[in-house]
């Protein structure tokens, strides 16, 4: 993958900053670490669909090295799912220049939440 220069026209600070981002993924060996991978919009939703549809987040003990972990399944047809799988969402955007980088810095992949697979929001606290 080359920088956002060699491309024909103006770079954009946008093509800098999915550059960045793979460049980190790439060094990390296909980690990505993120403090925040939703909109502000998107997150206080989210919030707000845990709440209204009484989603319990139970203390997860046993499953993980993890400490401090809270989690739910979350339905697929709810508010919530709609939010983690939209097209245009901060996480199908996020997959999808991620997945794409290897094909070109302007190409964007295509992510899909699958039926088949649980779709669960947990939190990490700081212990």
């Amino acid at each position: 993958l080359r920088p956002p220069s060699h491309l024909e026209g103006a770079s954009t600070a946008e093509d800098w900053k999915r550059y960045a981002l793979w460049r980190e993924y790439e060094r990390t060996g296909g980690v990505l670490y993120k403090r925040a991978a939703l909109s502000p919009d998107e997150f206080s939703a989210i919030v707000h669909g845990l709440r209204r549809d009484a989603i319990e987040m139970a203390k997860e003990e046993g499953s993980s090295f993890a400490t401090n972990r809270i989690g739910a399944r979350i339905e697929q047809g709810s508010e919530i799912h709609r939010i983690l799988s939209r097209e245009d969402g901060s996480l199908s955007r996020l997959v999808n220049c991620l997945t794409a980088m290897e094909g070109g810095i302007k190409g964007m992949g295509t992510m899909i939440l699958s039926p088949d697979i649980p779709t669960e929001i947990r939190v990490y606290e700081k212990s």
